[in-house]
């Protein structure tokens, strides 16, 4: 199976600020884009200590116009010191084909290795390896880098001399040099001050102390332009600052983001997940986090966080026992007064954590070991626990009446007996095995009124509320996944009016009985069904509210009317269509449909033919015209360029 992913240009936002390193940028261009005696693929290694800018030079080659013009094919992987040799072949994968199939996803390492050698072959290509801590990686993928003497270059960024050394395939690597005074100061100016804003001799003095003390090390300096950004402009205000004080703000700061850890902080006319968009924009505006995947309107999926400023948390925080990271061969440590900790260990000591607040393990591990932690941990009020799978539900943790967060493993029916659980916030299940079998859920768990997400993960639910005589208005409740309508009543809905992100599933025929009204706070719908025999009258008989933004329809019979429907919806932004099946072979929208979609997905439909112009997608004709050569393909995304906002 094929995919096609097509995209328009998208505009990147602000550019990496690149200061003091020019030079670096013009001796390694040379070696990039001028050919040499020979022209056997080169490896070049970058190497410097954390945080001195190695990615930022990296990235920076990478998107430079001679680069780009210079090389076929140009794939980034970020390798980590975690390192995953799958990962990297799937990102190097990703940015040479494009979208990656099921069946790529289901390959093995070295077919997927085959597969990159294969697309590489033959090509002048680029690869950066970024953030490389050790040989293996390299030992792991570089028999799937091809050498067809075409000037080929691989760049590989590292801390550790012996990782350059092994790898370099020219006379020497490039070692970086931290910052001289001039640049660290222009560097931090740059990051307070926008270009035509002016900085008083008093600021300058305090700031250039302040750069000063970063001892040249451009992350230091890029943390400090953050807090500097959000603070006072006055000498007062930059002193303190530059008290080195900088920990105290990633404490506070990380100390705020975790919703439903328990310590995340109210702000006034802000529900808790508003409250904590606006702490985790805050991190990112002082470059304490980074925003690793966006939406195509630009809401952030993920973050990352830099391994110096993990490090630095996790340090801090274990002094200020705050929490644990405990590997399982570490050392023992003073876990009395902890009030948060995540292990893989399986003989954690229950009895040294007896004043737990939060107990995430991410190990695997049987049943049993939930009594220990039942036991001792009673003031729990975060439980993960994903990796213990049990057959049975564990009615132990109907004993942690304090829970906010609850996520588990289970093949079990959910007892009545949950509804114990009363200050329950969150509930993720994890089906143990893949399966198209549903699990069972009774009415009792919307009895839980403070309920604010619900998850089912690999399977889906049956509610079995038909014949219950008094329902409870769910006014918390805001995402609820998957959940099948053959067992809903027709006031369902109506118990969880404030809804924005739901889940559903076509699970019999002629399903539902009636015109289902969906909720009309709904931003976010998934529309799916156990087969696709069951929806002939699925889709006819939703009532989308117009407030909807995204739509997925998958293993759906999609009638003519249908896309009208869609088309119709006066807010949607984002519509994936996945595995179904049109009644007509050509899809022909009407003027004015879809008019503000940004995002489009077709995937392994029966389409052939797509009738449209710039009347039905506005400031999407020019790809328009190429989609019907492609149709056929398996997979078709569109996505609008963001500066047609």
């Amino acid at each position: 199976m094929s995919k096609i992913r097509m995209a328009k240009a998208q505009d990147q936002g602000p550019k990496t600020v690149v200061v003091g390193i020019s030079e670096d940028v013009d001796k390694l261009l040379d070696w990039l884009t001028i050919s040499q005696d020979s022209k056997a693929l080169k490896i070049i290694p970058i190497v410097g200590m954390g945080g001195i800018g190695k990615s930022t030079l990296a990235r920076h080659l990478y998107d430079h116009s001679f680069v780009v013009s210079h090389f076929d094919v140009r794939a980034w992987s970020t390798v980590s010191q975690n390192y995953n040799v799958r990962k990297i072949l799937l990102d190097l994968l990703g940015c040479v084909i494009g979208e990656l199939t099921d069946e790529m996803l289901k390959e093995e390492d070295d077919q997927l290795g085959l597969r990159l050698h294969q697309n590489l072959k033959g090509r002048r290509y680029l690869i950066v390896l970024d953030d490389v801590w050790d040989t293996k990686p390299w030992d792991d993928a570089r028999r799937y880098f091809p050498d067809d003497g075409n000037d080929s270059r691989i760049v590989v960024t590292t801390r550790e001399t012996k990782v350059a050394n092994y790898t370099s395939s020219v006379d020497s690597h490039h070692h970086m040099n931290l910052l001289k005074d001039d640049s660290s100061w222009k560097l931090l100016h740059q990051k307070v001050f926008a270009p035509q804003e002016t900085c008083t001799p008093e600021l300058e003095e305090v700031g250039k102390r302040i750069a000063n003390n970063c001892r040249g090390l451009p992350l230091a300096i890029n943390v400090i332009g953050g807090l500097l950004s959000q603070a006072k402009r006055s000498p007062e205000s930059w002193e303190q600052i530059a008290k080195d004080k900088t920990t105290k703000f990633v404490l506070r700061d990380s100390s705020n983001c975790g919703q439903q850890r328990g310590f995340l902080k109210r702000v006034s006319d802000k529900s808790p997940e508003e409250a904590a968009e606006i702490y985790l924009k805050a991190l990112v505006d002082r470059n304490l986090i980074f925003i690793h995947r966006q939406e195509p309107k630009g809401n952030v999926r993920s973050y990352s966080l830099h391994d110096l400023l993990r490090d630095l948390c996790v340090r801090k925080a274990h002094e200020e026992k705050f929490l644990l990271v405990k590997e399982p061969d570490g050392p023992p440590r003073d876990t009395l007064q902890l009030r948060r900790m995540s292990t893989q260990d399986t003989n954690i000591s229950a009895k040294q954590m007896q004043h737990a607040r939060s107990f995430l393990f991410t190990g695997a591990a049987s049943p049993e070991i939930l009594s220990d932690v039942v036991s001792e941990f009673r003031l729990l009020r975060v439980l993960d626990i994903l990796g213990i799978k049990s057959d049975q539900f564990p009615e132990e943790i109907l004993q942690l009446v304090n829970l906010r967060y609850l996520a588990l493993s289970s093949s079990e029916t959910l007892p009545s007996s949950i509804s114990r659980l009363r200050i329950l916030q969150t509930l993720i299940v994890q089906a143990i095995t893949s399966s198209s079998w549903p699990c069972a859920v009774t009415p009792e768990i919307l009895d839980m009124t403070q309920l604010r997400h619900i998850k089912f993960k690999g399977t889906y639910v049956w509610y079995h509320d038909k014949n219950r005589t008094r329902s409870v208005v769910q006014k918390n409740l805001l995402s609820l996944s998957t959940i099948a309508i053959s067992q809903l009543s027709d006031k369902f809905f109506e118990t969880v009016r404030n809804l924005k992100e739901l889940g559903i599933i076509c699970d019999s025929p002629s399903s539902p009985e009636r015109d289902l009204i969906l909720p009309h706070k709904l931003k976010k719908l998934k529309c799916s069904s156990s087969d696709l025999s069951f929806t002939d009258v699925f889709l006819s008989r939703l009532i989308f509210p117009s407030t909807l933004k995204k739509l997925t329809v998958s293993s759906c019979i999609i009638l003519e009317g249908h896309m009208k429907k869609i088309g119709e919806l006066s807010n949607l932004e984002v519509l994936k269509l996945q595995k179904d099946h049109f009644d007509s072979s050509t899809w022909e929208p009407t003027e004015g449909e879809f008019s503000r979609l940004r995002f489009l997905l077709l995937e392994d439909l029966n389409l052939v033919n797509w009738i449209a112009d710039d009347s039905h997608f506005h400031g999407w004709s020019t790809w328009l015209s190429e989609v019907a050569p492609i149709l056929r393909k398996s997979l078709l995304v569109l996505e609008k360029s963001q500066h047609l906002r």
